[in-house]
């Protein structure tokens, strides 16, 4: 996405410039490459975070089986853990798609959250094991 942006930006500039038939300025020409740098390292940050958190809740949902509260976890106590995106809907669909086999546990959304979820996991839970690394499909 934010290629995009740095490449419409850079079009944009240079279009303006050859309007004018005047040379773009270097700082301008330097604009698209500073807004990469900067979104890139953005990015980064948030790629680390949230695979930091995707370890701490994977090892939370292959260390217990069955249907566990995120309360009963150390994903609320644990800094490493913290989940900074507020996705507290997407809880069981993680544990579907990280839990190492059908005996491991399955983390359900908060006692207090009461929005959408994508599947009730007390009713059903979809069968991803097409989608998990151990799977057949997979090798």
């Amino acid at each position: 996405m934010f290629l995009a942006v740095c490449a419409g930006l850079f079009a944009l500039m240079r279009a303006v410039a050859n309007r004018s038939r005047r040379p773009m300025p270097r700082a301008f020409a330097l604009l698209p490459l500073a807004t990469l740098t900067v979104l890139g390292i953005v990015d980064t940050r948030h790629s680390v975070r949230f695979d930091s958190f995707r370890r701490c809740f994977e090892r939370e949902v292959n260390a217990r089986s069955g249907f566990v509260w995120p309360e009963d976890t150390r994903l609320r106590t644990d800094p490493a853990c913290e989940n900074r995106y507020g996705w507290p809907w997407t809880n069981p669909s993680i544990s579907l798609l990280l839990r190492e086999d059908a005996s491991r546990s399955i983390i359900l959304n908060a006692r207090d959250y009461f929005g959408w979820q994508p599947f009730d996991p007390y009713a059903a839970t979809p069968d991803l094991s097409a989608y998990t690394i151990g799977s057949r499909a997979h090798r």
